[in-house]
């Protein structure tokens, strides 16, 4: 080990702390200059299957922009999102007056960060690296210009769907069931009536910018 390290072309000597350890100066992550790569599959992040048995996979997380998710009905969904990013060694955080039900969230997943807080004061947190996820279980939607940090994704989880928010109008992917699937369908017409027929009592449907996909989720992703 050395006894120092250069940052920037600068000559960097290292801090130790009263137990031996030994640490540089923490820099905030700039996209482009990291000394790491970020891997994800190919096609997105796996929520589940189709009909065919083909992955049903989204990019919730892009090294262009923070991705925005709209969830609408149970925090079951948004916890089947919480949980596939998670395994993305993403850094969650969730802000929801509903504690106990996600700290038993968190406590089944001890090996995953996940914070829980009622207010939110900074997103993302400096000291983290990405990537990075907040869940917001909250009535309120996010301000309409709120976090443009790639490698992120933001999801608000609601019973139902928020009127006039220009968060949800922009948001790049809404998830829910059948039982709120027609409400939906009110700010995302490519969902017409034929689709949710068709959609069994279990099934989730995902609308984007391009296409409907209606998927049976995952325990686990593949």
């Amino acid at each position: 080990m050395t006894s120092a390290s250069r940052e920037g072309g600068r000559h960097v000597s290292p801090r130790r702390d009263t137990a031996g350890r030994v640490g540089l100066p923490r820099r905030r992550w700039t996209p482009g200059r990291t000394g790491f790569r970020l891997r994800f599959p190919a096609g997105g992040i796996v929520l589940g299957s189709d009909s065919a048995g083909h992955p049903a996979a989204f990019p919730l997380l892009v090294p262009t922009q923070s991705t925005r998710v709209g969830v609408v009905g149970p925090s079951a969904l948004a916890q089947l999102l919480a949980l596939r990013l998670a395994e993305q060694a993403c850094h969650l955080t969730v802000v929801t007056s509903r504690h106990e039900e996600w700290q038993r969230f968190a406590a089944s997943k001890p090996e995953s960060p996940i914070a829980i807080t009622h207010q939110l004061r900074r997103w993302p947190p400096d000291e983290v690296v990405p990537p990075w996820a907040l869940l917001i279980d909250m009535p309120e939607p996010p301000p309409t210009g709120f976090t443009r940090d790639p490698w992120s994704t933001v999801i608000h989880l609601v019973p139902r769907v928020p009127a006039g928010s220009g968060w949800w109008q922009s948001a790049q992917l809404i998830v829910t069931g059948r039982a709120d699937a027609r409400a939906v369908s009110a700010i995302r017409p490519r969902l017409d009536s034929s689709i949710i027929e068709r959609m069994g009592a279990d099934d989730l449907v995902a609308i984007d910018s391009t296409s409907v996909t209606v998927f049976r989720p995952a325990e686990r992703a593949r």
